[in-house]
């Protein structure tokens, strides 16, 4: 889906952050917060667009507006420290200067939301947070998927927020780990849909969804054989094993590893 764009960061890529932005968006807890009465839409993956359930657009226009509501959108909803946002939005910036425009991207945020009608946001003294009940985010149905619903959600190439690339260098760090951190999800379920669907089509969807995500992945490839030899068809399985074996060679210029081949 995303390439090279979601490859997981490197320590060094780490080395300046503070250690609370390390943990500050580990996990998204199981049940994804879901509410029927949501009227307003967050989508994040490709470019942001913000909309009401009529469609009418509250996307922001600055892009530090919009890394504050991506931050917020991808916190699981949990208070996010003001240290920590404005860290990730001016961390070239003293304090007192990243406090100061913090505090006017959350005026202009609140602005921006302001036609919902509802407080969308939680404004703490020390935190900020965007509340639950009100709003659905796209990728969350991503991060909550199983390997038995998975397949239920549209498949996607979209790179998550490509629009937010080169506001701060903060900012670019953190957005490469939320990339690898839904990558890697997305590939490690439909590495267990592939093996744990009962039907062999929805087997075999899992597999080519996972090789368009990660066309190295060796499971994938384990699996694609494994079905073509199930159902027979030697002639695809053949024809498989040698794209696999191309495939390698062209990327790695090394065969697959010894289990696979």
């Amino acid at each position: 889906m995303c390439g090279d764009a979601c490859r997981k960061p490197d320590q060094g890529e780490w080395r300046n952050v503070p250690k609370p932005l390390m943990g500050a968006f580990g996990t998204i807890k199981p049940a994804m917060r879901k509410s029927e009465s949501a009227i307003l839409r967050l989508d994040l993956l490709g470019n942001m667009s913000i909309q009401l359930l009529d469609g009418t657009s509250l996307t922001p226009t600055g892009a530090k507006t919009k890394g504050l509501l991506a931050i917020l959108a991808l916190s699981d909803r949990r208070p996010i420290p003001r240290k920590v946002l404005s860290h990730l939005l001016w961390s070239r910036r003293s304090d007192e200067q990243a406090r100061a425009s913090l505090r006017q991207e959350i005026h202009r945020l609140s602005e921006v939301l302001s036609p919902v009608g509802a407080d969308v946001l939680d404004i703490q003294r020390h935190a900020l947070a965007l509340k639950p009940v009100l709003t659905t985010v796209d990728v969350e149905r991503y991060l909550n998927a199983t390997p038995s619903g998975i397949l239920k959600l549209p498949e996607t190439e979209g790179i998550l927020l490509s629009d937010l690339s080169g506001v701060d260098i903060a900012l670019d760090e953190w957005l490469v780990a939320q990339r690898s951190r839904l990558r890697q999800h997305l590939i490690s379920t439909l590495e267990q849909a592939q093996l744990s669907l009962p039907d062999a089509e929805q087997r075999m969807t899992a597999t080519s969804r996972l090789l368009r995500l990660d066309r190295l992945n060796e499971n994938g490839w384990k699996q694609l054989l494994t079905e073509l030899c199930r159902a027979s068809d030697l002639g695809a399985a053949l024809q498989a094993a040698e794209q696999c074996v191309a495939t390698f060679l062209d990327v790695l210029n090394t065969e697959p590893g010894a289990v696979l081949m």
